[in-house]
C-alpha cells in the first residue's frame, strides 16, 4: 500500500511540474500571475494532495452509466488517485502557449458569498473551454473549482464537466457521442464523509 501511495505522489509531482513549467499561477489581475500564465489546476491539485495526504477519509462514491445506478464506500486511499489526476491535469491551462487564447472575467457572486474566477475560451477547438474558481472572499480560500472540456472529431464527441470543492465533492460527467452506436452518458461522484 506504502509502495502505490509513494508512487502516485511521484507520478503526480512529475506531470504537475511537466505539464505547468513549475510556475504558480493565481487569480490575480487579469487572471495572470506575475509571470503571465492562467491559473494552475495541477498546482491546487497538488496543494490538495499535500494538504489531505495520509487522512484516513471514507467517501461514498456513486457512479451512474447510462441511467444504471452503483453505490459503495470507498477509503481515500484506496481510489484510483492516477486516473482522477490524468483528467484534471489535462484542463490544466497554465502554459504560456494559452495566453490570450482565454476571455478571463472577475465578479461577485453575492448568492453565495464568493468571488468567482472565469476563464472561457475563445477558441472552440481548446479541450478545457471553461474553468470557473470560487473563492472564499474572507479567507481566500478555494471553495470550488469547475471545469468543462471538449474534444470533437470526426467519429468522436465527448464532453467532460468536473467538479471539485473541497472535502464535500469530487465529480467527474462524462458524455461521449460516437459517430456510430449509442451516447455514453458517465457520471461518478465522491462524497466525502467528514
Amino acid at each position: 500500500m506504502r509502495l502505490f501511495q509513494s508512487i502516485a505522489i511521484l507520478f503526480f509531482t512529475v506531470l504537475t511540474l511537466a505539464s505547468c513549467g513549475g510556475e504558480y499561477a493565481s487569480s490575480t489581475g487579469k487572471g495572470l500571475d506575475s509571470a503571465g500564465t492562467y491559473y494552475s489546476v495541477n498546482i491546487f491539485a497538488r496543494d490538495q494532495w499535500e494538504m489531505y495526504y495520509g487522512q484516513p477519509y471514507m467517501l461514498e462514491k456513486v457512479a451512474v452509466l447510462n441511467g444504471q445506478k452503483d453505490s459503495s464506500l470507498v477509503a481515500i486511499e484506496n481510489m484510483d488517485w492516477g486516473a482522477i489526476l490524468k483528467i484534471f491535469s489535462a484542463t490544466d491551462i497554465s502554459n504560456k502557449k494559452y495566453l490570450g487564447q482565454y476571455d478571463f472575467s472577475m465578479f461577485d457572486n453575492n448568492l453565495a458569498a464568493s468571488k468567482v474566477f472565469y476563464y472561457q475560451a475563445k477558441d472552440p477547438k481548446l479541450f478545457t473551454q471553461v474553468l470557473e474558481i470560487n473563492v472564499d472572499p474572507f479567507n481566500s480560500r478555494i471553495r470550488s473549482i469547475y471545469i468543462e472540456t471538449a474534444k470533437h472529431s470526426f467519429w468522436n464527441d465527448k464532453i467532460q464537466k468536473l467538479y471539485y470543492a473541497p472535502l464535500k465533492t469530487l465529480q467527474i460527467q462524462e458524455t461521449e457521442k460516437p459517430f456510430m452506436g449509442d451516447k455514453k452518458e458517465l457520471k461518478v461522484t465522491y462524497k466525502f464523509m467528514v
